[in-house]
C-alpha cells in the first residue's frame, strides 16, 4: 500500500470524512484495505483503492440520512438501494 495512487484514494477519504466531522469513519476504511493486502498479498492499486473506498458514499450524505438508514439496518433495500 505504498504506492502513490493508493496514497493519494487514501488521503481522499481521510480528508472526506474528516471534513464532514466524521472521523470514527475512516478506520473501517483503513482496516477493510489491510485486510485485503493481508487475505490477498498480491492485491495491485485497482483492488487495493477499491477497498479503501468501498463506502465512500457516506461521505456525501447527510449526517440525519446517515444515522436514519443505520437505523434501518444493512439489509433494508432502502440502506441497500442508497448504498
Amino acid at each position: 500500500m505504498d504506492s502513490e495512487l493508493y496514497k493519494k484514494a487514501e488521503q481522499f477519504i481521510i480528508d472526506s470524512f474528516t471534513k464532514i466531522g466524521e472521523i470514527g469513519q475512516i478506520k473501517h476504511f483503513l482496516r477493510t484495505a489491510y485486510w485485503m493486502k493481508e487475505l490477498e498479498p498480491s492485491a495491485d492499486d485497482a483492488l487495493l483503492i477499491a477497498a479503501v473506498s468501498h463506502d465512500i458514499e457516506r461521505a456525501n450524505r447527510q449526517k440525519d440520512a446517515f444515522k436514519k438508514i443505520h437505523q434501518l439496518g444493512y439489509t433494508n433495500p432502502d440502506f441497500l438501494r442508497l448504498h
